[in-house]
């Protein structure tokens, strides 16, 4: 089954330090990395110290936002409320809305729903303002160049888009990094993600990949999305679209990716590409696929290595600590 990754995969620089995965509750990675050497794919770990980074970040979060906690399941209790029977399509959108909103906003969506629950708290808790944070390795300056394989130098000339920008956090990483907002382009299907971020000086564009047809990017990240894409192979398809020459697409992923709503009812029959049986078959699935549409396209690529990491998310579904993939994909130059 896994034989056609065998030899389309870059070798990887043998000075990046790679570290293993405390016991976290993610031992299947030794499994996975082991399975993923077979297949000619090596997989770097995040090392120690920024996963002490990640505790002290969890740690803090916690004390600082421990009476929201309560909170929590009712705006989950909402969610599946405001998504049940809708089309999937339509679903993604309203869970967005209640994952971004306000506490004014939530209020609303609480009455609305008929949802008891105490507003004073609410507001406490939320205030007007959107509830959402996470850490993960391209956050980290060191860690970016080495995922990307992009040192900053050259960076700083690149056209780069993120798609799934969600709050922010990378595109605020980017500007700190000396990145020029004129060459930054932020994609949200949320309009309040798409807010904030026009509110950092940068492009922002509400709507899926396939709608907006971007061009001329160098660098792509297709940000944390996977498990919640219901295109995924039209999202595919426009990354490449999206590249120049040389490009690089960074797609960052809770994997396996096996799309469900809140109430757990599952996107498969929609065809995705991804199954959701294990980590290693939904790359080699995912890179099959990248690989059939760069055919199609009449361009080159060469899937170059993944990263196992971890991402730190605060959101409406409380505190947690996720595994995370990274998998960089870079169009070759076109032959002459």
């Amino acid at each position: 089954m896994y034989k056609t990754l065998t030899g389309r995969v870059d070798s990887i620089v043998n000075n990046v330090e790679a570290y293993a995965i405390p016991d976290m509750g993610f031992n299947q990675a030794i499994s996975i990395r082991e399975r993923l050497d077979q297949l000619g794919i090596k997989v770097f770990d995040l090392n120690n110290k920024i996963l002490r980074d990640l505790y002290n970040k969890l740690a803090g979060w916690k004390e600082e936002n421990e009476n929201k906690i309560n909170l929590l399941g009712a705006i989950k209790l909402l969610i599946v409320k405001k998504t049940s029977g809708l089309d999937p399509n339509l679903a993604a959108v309203e869970r967005y809305k209640v994952e971004y909103a306000t506490a004014s906003e939530l209020e609303i969506y609480f009455i609305e729903a008929g949802i008891e629950i105490d507003f004073q708290s609410l507001h406490e808790s939320f205030k007007d303002k959107i509830n959402y944070d996470y850490w993960t390795a391209t956050l980290d300056s060191s860690l970016l160049q080495i995922i990307t394989g992009v040192s900053l130098t050259n960076m700083l000339n690149m056209k780069i888009a993120d798609i799934g920008a969600g709050s922010g956090n990378l595109i605020k990483t980017l500007i700190n990094l000396g990145i020029k907002k004129e060459n930054i382009t932020a994609v949200d299907i949320s309009p309040t993600s798409s807010n904030t971020t026009r509110g950092l000086g940068v492009e922002s564009l509400t709507g899926r990949l396939q709608d907006i047809q971007l061009s001329g990017v160098d660098l792509v990240f297709l940000s944390y999305f996977i498990d919640r894409d219901l295109n995924q192979e039209e999202t595919f398809n426009e990354s490449l679209k999206a590249l120049n020459e040389e490009g690089i697409i960074v797609l960052e992923g809770l994997l396996p990716a096996l799309p469900v709503d809140p109430s757990g009812i599952s996107y498969a029959e929609l065809g995705l590409v991804t199954k959701g049986k294990s980590v290693e078959e939904d790359l080699e699935l995912i890179i099959d696929r990248y690989f059939e549409l760069a055919k199609n396209q009449g361009i080159q690529i060469v899937a170059t290595k993944v990263f196992s990491s971890l991402r730190l998310v605060y959101s409406r579904d409380g505190f947690e600590l996720l595994p995370s993939y990274f998998l960089v994909i870079k169009r070759l130059q076109n032959e002459s």
